[in-house]
């Protein structure tokens, strides 16, 4: 049933542990259907699930490349907190249900280049010119750079 207001759409859900980027997550394994023996931390899923250009995350959403991919979207994560010793209580998520995970996956990012157009880059010129998509990787790395906003 679609919704309406007497039946509204159901919130996203919150997390119920602390996320941050040293969050320790097992993951499902595809394959086997077993959880991981060992965690990975936000940080260490944010790596893996971001692909490092637009070139390879055409190439892993081809039926080649997502066959072979340890952990996807898709995958299933349970959250650890490790000041209380518990799993989360919510269970096993698909990695795109975790806001910050959904980000790294993301491949439209567009950026305004500040140094387009003019050697001197003043701040009152009309020369930057919007680029992209770029993945977030790359527009960490451009951030870092200082050139984009």
């Amino acid at each position: 049933m679609p919704p309406s207001e007497e039946n509204p759409s159901p919130p996203e859900p919150t997390p119920s542990i602390p996320i941050h980027l040293q969050t320790p997550f097992l993951y499902q394994n595809r394959h086997t259907g077993q959880p991981s023996s060992a965690p990975l931390t936000i940080r260490q899923l944010c790596r893996i699930l971001c692909p490092p250009s637009a070139a390879a995350s055409t190439a892993a959403t081809n039926s080649h490349g997502a066959a072979n991919a340890a952990i996807t979207p898709q995958t299933l994560l349970l959250g650890f907190d490790p000041a209380t010793n518990q799993y989360d209580p919510a269970g096993w998520k698909m990695a795109v249900s975790i806001p910050i995970l959904r980000e790294a996956c993301g491949m439209l990012w567009f950026y305004e280049d500040r140094n387009y157009g003019s050697a001197d880059n003043n701040e009152g010129n009309n020369n930057d010119v919007t680029k992209g998509p770029v993945t977030a990787r790359n527009l960490a790395e451009l951030m870092a750079g200082g050139n984009c906003s």
